[in-house]
């Protein structure tokens, strides 16, 4: 399955913090993810990493689904990982439960996505598909179908996301200006209460992550995040801070 990262030239920084939180937690062998990126730079260039433009005329400036669409039109595999630049992970990926995720994207097609995190608290009435994973009712949980989180995509699905006729401009519409929309496609959600892809968005509506961050100095341990049970480790959190300093040089 392909795995792809979507980057851009003002938050490529954390690709050095998502290079380290990868090859410390999916324990895979051949790890190899695709960057979506506007151009190259040296983050990229490791066994991990590999560039892939969107478009030489392209920048940060560009409608975001103008940007995205023709590498999503033109790539050959049917369905991928996508995730972002920031989503850092903090414990190790499900990789039994994953494998399971990528057989049925591949065999089922009525699915057209299965997110790799669990159900919030609010979702309710979910059906059941098998023993791994529920399926979400499609008019009480759009923004499950439409959420940018850590998820396994079928490609046609992604696509008519992005085409939407309200202009898809950036990461946030892409969730939000499709949310009121009711689709046919069935999206799958892991029964298992720890997520797949245990991770920490490193940015939050363009700036460092603070709500979820302790302050100052950790003592010792784990800290809890109260977000599907996570804990922050505090050799994890070193990667969070560096996050902030290297946003924190730009301005």
């Amino acid at each position: 399955m392909q795995k792809l990262i979507i980057s851009s030239d003002k938050y490529r920084f954390c690709l050095k913090g998502m290079k380290r939180q990868l090859s410390k937690y999916w324990k895979e062998p051949g790890l190899h993810f695709k960057v979506l990126d506007f151009s190259p730079h040296e983050l990229l260039d490791c066994e991990l990493f590999s560039h892939e433009t969107m478009g030489e005329n392209f920048s940060d400036k560009t409608p975001w689904h103008q940007a995205l669409s023709g590498f999503f039109e033109t790539a050959e595999e049917d369905y991928f990982f996508l995730c972002f630049e920031d989503h850092f992970l903090i414990d190790n990926v499900n990789i039994e439960l994953l494998r399971k995720a990528e057989k049925i994207i591949h065999s089922d097609e009525s699915v057209s996505k299965i997110r790799l995190l669990p159900k919030y608290q609010d979702h309710q009435n979910l059906e059941e598909y098998d023993e791994n994973f529920w399926k979400a009712p499609i008019k009480a949980h759009g923004y499950v179908h439409t959420s940018l989180r850590p998820s396994v995509w079928k490609k046609e699905f992604f696509l008519k996301l992005l085409k939407n006729p309200s202009a898809i401009n950036n990461p946030f519409e892409f969730e939000y200006k499709n949310d009121p929309l009711i689709f046919s496609e069935t999206v799958l959600i892991p029964r298992n209460p720890y997520p797949i892809f245990p991770d920490l968005d490193a940015m939050r509506k363009g700036v460092p992550n603070e709500l979820d961050l302790p302050q100052g100095e950790i003592s010792e341990g784990e800290i809890n995040m109260d977000y599907y049970n996570l804990n922050l480790k505090k050799e994890d959190i070193v990667v969070f801070n560096e996050v902030r300093k290297e946003w924190g040089g730009q301005l």
